[in-house]
Order: C-alpha cells, then structure tokens, then sequence
C-alpha cells in the first residue's frame, strides 16, 4: 500500500466584533507544512485581520493505492 498526497488546504475561523464567526479558506499549502507552521499563518492572519483565531480546521488530500 502506497499513500500519494494530493493537497492540503485550512480553513481559518475567526471572530469578528459583532460576535459572529468568519472562516476564511486557504488552499494550495506546502506538503511539508508542518502544523506549528500552520498555526504561526493563523495567528498572522489573526493579527493582520485584528479578529481572533477560534479554530483552525486542516484537510489533507491523499490517495490511497493498494498492491494488486
């Protein structure tokens, strides 16, 4: 069995003044992205939006191929 990555995207929620939440996407990161990596972009995000990070959701694409 071989595992094959395909792409890895986050979703970043964030809370916006008025209470609501805002989840802002972004797709295309680095394989090798680690997840303290993936948590300094959020907090960049946080800190350039001036809303604060509640969660940060990471999806990995991957193919799985089995031996015939």
């Amino acid at each position: 069995m071989t595992v094959e990555w395909k792409k890895t995207s986050i979703s970043v929620v964030q809370e916006m003044a008025n209470g609501d939440e805002r989840k802002r996407s972004f797709n295309g990161l680095n394989e090798q992205a680690t997840d303290d990596q993936i948590s300094q972009f959020a907090e960049v995000i946080g800190n350039l939006t001036g809303e604060p990070v509640m969660q940060v959701v990471v999806s990995r694409a991957e193919t799985i191929k089995t031996e015939a």
